[in-house]
C-alpha cells in the first residue's frame, strides 16, 4: 500500500515555471485559468480541465497518466473526487466524497479504494483558517496533521502517529505576496486526498520561496529555493527552483500556461 501512496504524491508532485496567455492582457485586465504545465522541452506535464463556469473539473498528470476528476454540489464546492490507474495488471480507484458546513468549510472527506472504505479526514478551523486534518484509516490508525501560520499562509505543519510524540514535517520560511497558479479546486484535491498527498504548499494564498521538508523535527531530508517572475495579473511566469533532496542537488524549470478572458 505504501507503493501506492507513493504513486499518487508523486502524480501530484509538481514545481514551476514559465507563463503564457491564449489572449493579449497587456491593456485589459482579464481571469486567467492554468491549463497546461510543460517542462523546457515543451513536452506537457500537466493538464487542466475546467466547464463553462470556468470550474475545475479534471487534473491530468500526463507523464503518469493519471487524471482527477472533480464533481460540485449546487453551491459550487467540489464534492467528490475521483482517481483511477494502473500499476502492472491491477487498477486502483481512489474516491474521495466531501461534506462542508452551513459556512462552506469542509468538515470530513470519506476516500474508498475499489468501493471499499479506505480513510476518513475530518477537519477543524480556527475562524476562516484550516487547522488541523484528523485521518483515522481502515484498521482504526490514527494520523494528525497541525497547522501554524504566517500571516494567511501555512508555515508550518506537524504530523503525529497514533500515541507518537508530533514532529514537525514541513516548514515555509518565505513567501511571496503574489497569487498562486493553482486553482481553488486544486487546494481542495490536497484537503481531501490528506494523508495520501502531503503537498501543503499548494493549499497558501502566495507562494512559497523557501521551503524544507523533515524527517523528524531536526533532520531536513528536501529543501527547495524558489524564485519568480510574474505577468501582469501577479500570477507567476517564472519559477526557477534550487532543490535538495539527501544532498543531491536539482534546478528545476517549468512552464505554466493560462487560458484568459
Amino acid at each position: 500500500m505504501k507503493n501506492i501512496i507513493n504513486y499518487l504524491v508523486i502524480s501530484i508532485l509538481t514545481i514551476i515555471i514559465t507563463v503564457s496567455c491564449s489572449k493579449n492582457t497587456e491593456n485589459t485586465p482579464q481571469t486567467c485559468y492554468l491549463s497546461t504545465v510543460s517542462n523546457p522541452k515543451g513536452n506537457i506535464l500537466q493538464t487542466m480541465t475546467y466547464d463553462a463556469t470556468n470550474r475545475l473539473t479534471a487534473y491530468k498528470n500526463d507523464s503518469a497518466n493519471v487524471t482527477y476528476n472533480f464533481t460540485y454540489n449546487t453551491q459550487s464546492l467540489v464534492d467528490k473526487i475521483n482517481v483511477a490507474y494502473k500499476v502492472g495488471t491491477t487498477i486502483y480507484t481512489f474516491v474521495a466524497t466531501l461534506s462542508y458546513d452551513g459556512t462552506g468549510k469542509i468538515t470530513k472527506s470519506v476516500i474508498t479504494l475499489n468501493n471499499t472504505l479506505y480513510q476518513t479526514n475530518t477537519y477543524t478551523f480556527n475562524n476562516t483558517q484550516l487547522a488541523s486534518i484528523i485521518s483515522t484509516d481502515n484498521l482504526g490508525e490514527v494520523y494528525a496533521l497541525r497547522f501554524e501560520y504566517l500571516g494567511d499562509n501555512i508555515a508550518k505543519v506537524y504530523e503525529k502517529f497514533e500515541n507518537e510524540k508530533e514532529y514537525l514535517y514541513y516548514e515555509i520560511t518565505k513567501f511571496d505576496d503574489k497569487k498562486p497558479v493553482y486553482p481553488e479546486a486544486f487546494k481542495t484535491l490536497m484537503v481531501g486526498f490528506a494523508g495520501l498527498v502531503n503537498e501543503y504548499g499548494y493549499l497558501n494564498k502566495n507562494n512559497a520561496l523557501s521551503e524544507k521538508y523533515y524527517e523528524d523535527d531536526k533532520t531536513v531530508f528536501l529543501s527547495a529555493e524558489n524564485s519568480f517572475e510574474y505577468n501582469s495579473n501577479l500570477q507567476p511566469t517564472k519559477m526557477t527552483s534550487t532543490m535538495v533532496e539527501d544532498g543531491n542537488k536539482i534546478n528545476i524549470v517549468q512552464s505554466f500556461q493560462y487560458s484568459c478572458k
